[in-house]
């Protein structure tokens, strides 16, 4: 059977929500590590710990990648949290894993691009969640500078800021989900408090 993308984001922002991966507080803001001030937090790394939803954003990885499958020849994850999703998908595709650190380790020998040999390869690069897209940049430049060839970026969750857009803007980048799809399933009191941090954060609702 044919994956279906819209309805396995809806499920997938659903079961995020019930099991409060997604939070939304306008009572509280979340501060991010960046400084941003947001009435939603999203703590993807808690679907690690359940069975069923680690299922659903796995199915969604492969489907949503396999585009890029015959071109790519290894596949990296942004630590921490796009390691464990690199690692799933490089498991169900058989193919060679690396990872990208926020920074080259300061002992032993230095290295910012762990795992799989990345030099001359086209990689498919995966984060969880994108904001500002800081991260990803970071780990797309390490794996230039070790000669890599990133093809392509998916993440689970895009927040679908300027910033992010403008620097991905030269790649495929390529979102199971993002903020409007949340948007979408969500009800008119909880609608309206994203709606309101959006237009805030000088995002677009209709981009």
């Amino acid at each position: 059977m044919e994956f279906e993308k819209e309805k396995a984001k809806k499920e997938l922002l659903k079961k995020m929500i019930t099991t409060q991966i997604i939070i939304i507080d306008e009572s509280k803001p979340f501060q991010w590590r960046s400084g941003i001030k947001s009435p939603i937090y999203i703590d993807l790394r808690r679907m690690l710990g359940d069975v069923m939803l680690r299922n659903m954003v796995i199915n969604a990885l492969d489907a949503f990648a396999r585009q890029f499958q015959d071109n790519v020849q290894v596949i990296a994850g942004v630590a921490t949290g796009g390691i464990p999703l690199a690692t799933m998908l490089a498991d169900r595709w058989q193919m060679p894993l690396a990872y990208v650190r926020p920074q080259p380790k300061e002992y032993g020998l230095g290295k910012q691009v762990e795992g799989a040999v990345v030099a001359y390869k086209k990689i498919l690069l995966i984060e969880e969640l994108i904001s500002t897209g800081g991260s990803a940049a970071n780990a797309i430049e390490a794996l230039e500078r070790e000669r890599a060839e990133p093809i392509a970026l998916l993440s689970v969750f895009s927040y679908e800021f300027p910033e992010a857009k403008e620097r991905f803007a030269d790649y495929n980048w390529e979102r199971l989900t993002t903020i409007f799809d949340l948007v979408e399933i969500l009800d008119n009191k909880r609608r309206r408090i994203i709606e309101k941090w959006l237009e805030e954060m000088q995002v677009k609702i209709d981009d």
